[in-house]
């Protein structure tokens, strides 16, 4: 019982730290021990007001609300309200907007702030129940998880089986299969194991018990715990199956064939060897997702510590959600280098309505070939410096007396109108210009764009993509240069609205000074590189437990194919002694018992070159179990030639 005891505490402990690993890489809401946020709308209520409210209900309750804002370096940054006072630095934000918290938020403080004035958008816990699945995210990651779960069922039914022959003399006796021991160790030691794991986890990592991280961690361990449980459950009904579909007097006697314990644990083998051609592909296909975000990760060196900004604006009018405005005399300020824009055009007809209204508004429009813009970008100036940096051999050289350039590829020279016509209709027109204010240069076929897409696997894309972005770059693109100071000179507010709305990413000193503008538009920041980096950081975790799971996986498998033999043969041992007295080779003794084996195998080999695109693991399984089964036939053969005697008496070897 020590030996399942350590074995399912150490494949425990390894399925925690996945877990673990996984909780660290997840991106959390903020680098906080948070659980939930409320999103509130002041009304005209005044700041302070509202942060004494939550500091007493903080100091009351033990509730903890913390409010980002952009702190003097143009960084976001979260202030506690338990330490608020007169002159803190969120004393010049507005109170309007998100609150994170740690602890549930009571309906009385909820009262309260409506009482004040104050409206409540949202109060919200987050999923922490979602936890156990946490390790399940991800191919790669989800593929080690059951891979590990299907380890430890295999070895709990083998520790099991080697006790098949005292639990058969204990129901020949008409005693209980299981003793009370062997059936509650393995439960109670990893009970314990569990909760000296959740309290070093609350103490050490988790910043307390009502953290959002604790709070994943403890539902992971639940999970982990029941599901250990029911293989610990389920290999106890195996061994009575089995028990019930054997003779009691034959195993005493050691005359035990055990065919259905054989079949089953063939079964076994199989899936093992099926699991570490699965781990294999899936880990040779994230080595190259890795080698090709590492590859397209110095593209965002130049944006490294930019933002995107999170707006926000609760006001509503005929029930829609209002745009964030801003005044085009701020971005001029900011100056085009401390923003880069990098936005799909949206002037194609989905799929799905191919003869809607829409598409005749853009035929009315002149544009002739919708589904082109598909391959349509808009660039503001600083992102059109930033391709030139990225991919040296190409060159955007726009018009600077013009409103816009558009760079076409060669092989799209006869659509040049229809393109004309959407950056017009699309974009030009609303800015106070006309056709002629638009410059077209063509480009050779096949160059790059680095679209800035943080949130991608894929690269150097080719073909028409959806309207959510799906590539890191793309082939063969049509880039529309924007003149950024005609735009602002002309265009109103168009243009700085604009770049507000459409996802562009701003540098710190154009984030302090939107900021300073008006800090109760400013939500929140992400930070794309940053994005990237976790991304980065998250596949490279997995790859480091693959490699270890490897070896786990190819230990295992071995293991299970010696353990099987060894089982096989002691199963048979007075029939294998009564072949070896008759003089009939090793061959013909030994080959009845080992060829089921090697089918297996075989078939596993070929299943494998059907599922997956093989990398060559299952022939070297089939190679290996192969060896190692004429192996450990010679050394079990070695072992009994000097006691066929007490053999055929039913001792054991």
């Amino acid at each position: 019982m020590k030996i399942k005891s350590f074995f399912i505490v150490t494949l425990f402990s390894l399925l925690v730290i996945i877990g673990m690993i996984a909780i660290s890489d997840t991106n959390m809401p903020a680098p906080l021990p948070v659980d939930g946020a409320i999103s509130v709308e002041s009304n005209g209520v005044p700041n302070r007001k509202i942060y004494y409210e939550l500091k007493n209900n903080s100091k009351k309750t033990g509730v903890q609300f913390y409010k980002p804002y952009i702190n003097n370096d143009g960084k976001l940054d979260y202030f506690k309200l338990k330490n608020y006072s007169p002159n803190s630095p969120i004393d010049s934000v507005n109170a309007r907007g998100i609150f994170y918290t740690s602890g549930t938020v009571s309906n009385r403080l909820l009262i309260s702030l409506k009482k004040l004035g104050v409206k409540i958008h949202a109060n919200q816990q987050f999923p922490t129940y979602l936890g156990g699945l946490i390790q399940f995210e991800g191919n790669l990651r989800s593929v080690f998880t059951v891979i590990i779960f299907l380890i430890t069922f295999i070895g709990i039914f083998i520790v099991d089986l080697k006790t098949i022959k005292e639990r058969m003399i204990r129901y020949s006796f008409g005693l209980t299969k299981f003793t009370v021991k062997e059936t509650l160790s393995p439960i109670v030691v990893l009970l314990l194991y569990s909760l000296i794991l959740v309290l070093m986890y609350i103490f050490y990592l988790g910043y307390g018990l009502q953290t959002f991280s604790t709070q994943l961690f403890i539902y992971l361990i639940i999970t982990d715990l029941i599901i250990f449980y029911v293989m610990l459950l389920l290999s106890q009904m195996l061994m009575v199956l089995l028990i019930r579909l054997e003779n009691p007097v034959n195993v005493i006697k050691n005359k035990l064939k055990g065919k259905s314990v054989f079949i089953f644990w063939l079964f076994l083998i199989a899936i093992l060897s099926i699991s570490f051609e699965k781990l294999d592909v899936e880990t040779n296909q994230n080595n190259i997702k890795l080698t090709q975000k590492m590859n397209n990760l110095k593209p965002w060196n130049y944006l490294k510590s930019w933002n995107k900004l999170e707006f926000f604006d609760s006001s509503e009018k005929n029930g829609l959600a209002q745009e964030v405005t801003i005044k085009p005399k701020l971005i001029a300020e900011i100056g085009a280098k401390n923003y880069a824009l990098i936005k799909q055009s949206g002037a194609f007809v989905p799929e799905f309505a191919a003869d809607s209204t829409f598409k005749k508004q853009l035929e009315n429009d002149g544009i002739s070939h919708p589904q082109l813009n598909k391959k349509l970008w808009y660039l503001s100036q600083h992102s059109v410096v930033l391709q030139s940096k990225i991919y040296p051999e190409q060159s955007y050289n726009y018009a600077k007396d013009k409103a816009a350039t558009i760079f076409i590829p060669k092989q799209y020279k006869n659509q040049v109108n229809s393109l004309i016509s959407t950056v017009l209709s699309e974009f030009i027109s609303f800015s106070g210009y006309a056709k002629k204010d638009i410059a077209v240069k063509y480009v050779p076929n096949n160059q790059k764009l680095f679209v800035y897409n943080e949130n991608t696997d894929q690269f150097e894309g080719n073909e028409n993509i959806p309207p959510l972005r799906e590539y890191g770059s793309l082939k063969n693109q049509i880039v529309v240069a924007l003149n950024d100071p005609l735009l602002l000179k002309h265009g109103q507010d168009n243009f700085a609205n604009f770049l507000i709305n459409n996802d562009t990413i701003f540098s710190p000193k154009a984030v302090k000074a939107i900021s300073k503008y008006n800090s109760s538009l400013i939500d929140g920041l992400t930070n794309p590189y940053q994005t990237v980096a976790l991304n980065i950081k998250s596949i490279q975790h997995q790859l480091l437990i693959s490699q270890v799971l490897r070896i786990v996986l190819f230990i295992s498998l071995f293991t299970s194919i010696i353990v099987y033999i060894l089982s096989l043969y002691r199963f048979n041992f007075n029939t294998i002694v009564k072949k070896k007295i008759l003089g009939l080779s090793s061959f013909r003794i030994y080959s009845v018992y080992v060829l089921p084996l090697i089918l297996v195998n075989f078939l596993t080999y070929f299943i494998t070159k059907i599922l997956f695109i093989t990398t060559g693991v299952p022939l070297r399984i089939f190679v290996f179990s192969v060896i190692l089964t004429i192996i450990t036939t010679i050394i079990f053969n070695f072992l009994i030639r000097n006691d066929y005697a007490a053999i055929i008496k039913g001792s054991n070897i």
